[in-house]
């Protein structure tokens, strides 16, 4: 399985959406807002993710379920491969929002890496508001996708996507993020 942090093209596509839409010459005001607005973030995690968090438990990520909660290993080069599951009640960085398979046969041959990244990521997307109960682009969270690489789907028959969420800010999140509008 491979990780792609798919929310990362989406806000250069939609700045390109917005300032094709803006023209020099509009002869409205823009509209103001009824009321003062403010957003609220979170700073960084504080804790050392080079160690285990308490009761973490090491998992492969193949075996990622849904409201599954878990730290990065600690080691960087393992970081495609293994996590740490942890409560979700206690701090934690990603949390699993979906889990989904692409529908080919077993023996079909591999879509390639731009189709298979496209499928996971619109899966990923179209899920989102309905696990978080928030639209992904006023979300303080943000997607990452786990789908099967060529050589995993040629071997082991992985037709397997997992779905992740985590904190735009790389802030920690206690309790699953279930309904939570954040």
């Amino acid at each position: 399985m491979v990780r792609s942090p798919t929310a990362a093209l989406a806000p250069l596509a939609l700045v390109t959406a917005t300032l094709m839409g803006c023209g020099a010459g509009d002869a409205e005001p823009a509209p103001t807002t009824a009321g003062p607005t403010s957003t609220t973030s979170a700073p960084p995690t504080q804790r050392d993710l080079s160690q285990p968090a308490d009761n973490a438990v090491p998992e492969g990520v193949e075996n990622l379920e849904l409201g599954d909660c878990y730290d990065p290993a600690p080691d960087p080069s393992q970081r495609t491969v293994l996590v740490l599951l942890v409560p979700c009640e206690q701090p934690h960085q990603y949390e699993v929002y979906h889990v989904d398979a692409f529908t080919e046969s077993r023996r079909a041959g591999y879509p390639g890496d731009n189709a298979v990244r496209n499928y996971a990521e619109e899966r990923c997307f179209e899920s989102f508001e309905g696990f978080v109960g928030q639209v992904w682009r006023d979300s303080l969270l943000d997607i990452e996708t786990w789908f099967p690489t060529s050589a995993s789907w040629t071997q082991g028959a992985d037709r397997k996507l997992t779905c992740v969420l985590f904190h735009r800010n790389r802030a920690d999140l206690t309790g699953s993020m279930a309904g939570s509008r954040r």
